[in-house]
């Protein structure tokens, strides 16, 4: 856990150095292949509100085509939609627990709509 801290406050220090710097985590982790997003990383969080940086939510749909047990990946389409930033000006490390738990849903949501979306685009009437 420490070197995970040590890790983000370099990043956060050298997004301050660099002029309209951008910074990519994939707070999720890992993909999942449930319909629920996985739990966000505090990390990103940290490194946002420590910075006073905005947070960039990029959703993807589920992968349909994945049958990951199977381990089959078969030709598909995913939709990819970039949410409205989420400001981080004037919060604190107290305000990260809410701040994720309100990007968490706002993702969530939209991971939802993309994914029953995707069933048409991918031709498939129902999840296997």
């Amino acid at each position: 856990m420490l070197g995970k801290l040590k890790m983000a406050d370099k990043q956060k220090y050298s997004a301050q150095e660099t002029i309209q710097a951008k910074l990519l985590f994939f707070p999720e982790g890992t993909r999942g292949n449930g319909d629920k997003l996985l739990p966000l990383k505090k990390g990103c969080f940290h490194v946002a509100v420590e910075s006073q940086a905005f947070i960039q939510p990029v959703v993807i749909s589920k992968y349909h085509f994945l049958k990951s047990k199977a381990k089959i990946f078969k030709r598909g389409q995913n939709i990819i939609k970039i949410l409205p930033e989420v400001s981080c000006a004037g919060l604190s490390k107290d305000d990260i627990p809410a701040l994720m738990e309100r990007v968490q849903k706002m993702m969530q949501r939209e991971y939802e709509q993309l994914s029953e979306e995707s069933l048409s685009i991918n031709n498939i009437s129902e999840v296997h």
